[in-house]
């Protein structure tokens, strides 16, 4: 049986990129998860491993791991992912090469990151106007709506996400900040990263694989200072992407170098990370980048086998539709999932919240990708700004 390490150069290049097409709709799926959660809540391991425990704490267990331990793997690897596209066939860099990536990166993705906010604030201004809404909270003006969510740091910093944490020194380290559209925190960072493209090339180029382990040990220590834009996860992840495809290295043939260990340590690193939860979810921060690069490792050997037992699993559509999904799923549409759930799963009992939890991600899900292939079909010139024409 053929393994990535002895496939022909070509095969394991088409697998590579079967892999990135295979992972982008459950990783945008993750992120649905995540942002359908809220703030996670500690579990109380004394009632779960003393009891009583009740229904009540095994949902709560339930959405801790599938909303906020679980899919926290999913934008490093994006990071990861566009590292590599990115300096993936550059031979040789120069100005004209880097100017050429900045025009292509100008449509897919700064045009789309001032359209997907930008309507994101028209959203919360509408939504002002809904039945039931006391006059006193009308916006007299959208103007007045970009004044009061932050104005031009709408396109920057106006949402606090997560909460601070703490390193392995014992030091606090700040929340990040993301645009109105929150999820598109990614995007922000990762313009950054292409604007700065010409020092990783530079530095990569003398430090070689120096640099990403470099990286890699302040990631796992959350060593960063707290610079809106720069996030340590996209400088390492993106900056570990790059240094493959410059030394023309298949990721997924390196994935499978550390297949068992990764196996191995993911699902006991998954476990820890739900145990911490009952002594306080600041200290899960010091297992989480553990868990995410072994994660990451073990997420590309499953895509890997799954793309070479079950190359068509993915309907096409929901691989399209990943971008789509991850800038639009927080525009009213989890509120309104959310709604639509209590009212097909009605009641108080454990069973129900359950329900209701799973179903309010994956009808949002449903609908994005309805309203992505519906815009393909009437308005393609239309969803191709807002994608970026991916």
């Amino acid at each position: 049986m053929k393994t990535e390490s002895n496939l022909p150069a070509g095969e394991a290049g088409r697998l590579q990129s079967d892999v990135i097409t295979r992972l982008r709709f459950p990783l945008a799926v993750a992120v649905v998860f995540i942002h359908s959660f809220g703030v996670p809540k500690e579990i109380d391991w004394a009632v779960v491993w003393g009891g009583p425990f009740t229904g009540m704490d095994f949902y709560q267990l339930v959405r801790t791991f599938f909303s906020y331990v679980a899919p926290t793997l999913a934008v490093p690897l994006f990071f990861f992912f566009s590292g590599f596209l990115f300096f993936r066939r550059v031979e040789r860099w120069s100005a004209s090469v880097w100017f050429g990536k900045l025009k292509k990166r100008f449509r897919s993705l700064l045009v789309p990151y001032v359209l997907w906010n930008l309507l994101s604030l028209a959203g919360y201004w509408a939504i002002h106007f809904l039945p039931g809404r006391p006059w006193y909270e009308w916006p007299q003006s959208l103007a007045d709506c970009f004044a009061d969510r932050g104005g031009w740091h709408i396109f920057w910093n106006s949402h606090d996400i997560g909460r601070d944490s703490i390193n392995w020194l014992g030091l606090t380290v700040w929340h990040p900040t993301a645009p109105i559209d929150v999820p598109l925190w990614f995007v922000r960072d990762l313009m950054v990263m292409v604007v700065l493209s010409p020092v990783v090339h530079f530095l990569l180029k003398r430090l070689g694989g120096w640099l990403p382990l470099l990286l890699g040990v302040l990631y796992v220590m959350v060593l960063w200072p707290p610079v809106e834009g720069l996030s340590l996860s996209a400088v390492f992840f993106f900056t570990t992407g790059a240094w493959m495809a410059l030394g023309g290295r298949n990721f997924v043939v390196e994935a499978g170098r550390v297949r068992t260990l990764s196996y191995v340590l993911t699902p006991l690193l998954l476990a820890s990370l739900m145990a911490l939860q009952g002594a306080t979810i600041r200290l899960g921060s010091l297992l989480t980048p553990l868990y995410v690069i072994c994660g990451c490792c073990a997420l590309v050997n499953v895509a890997a086998a799954s793309v070479r037992r079950f190359p068509h699993l993915v309907p096409r559509v929901c691989s399209e539709s990943s971008f789509f999904i991850y800038a639009a799923h927080t525009l009213l549409l989890l509120k309104l999932m959310g709604a639509l759930a209590a009212r097909l799963f009605p009641g108080e009992a454990p069973a129900l919240y359950l329900l209701r939890y799973f179903a309010t991600p994956l009808l949002t899900v449903a609908v994005c990708v309805g309203v992505y292939a519906l815009l393909r079909a009437v308005a393609p010139r239309l969803l191709d700004l807002f994608t970026g024409d991916r």
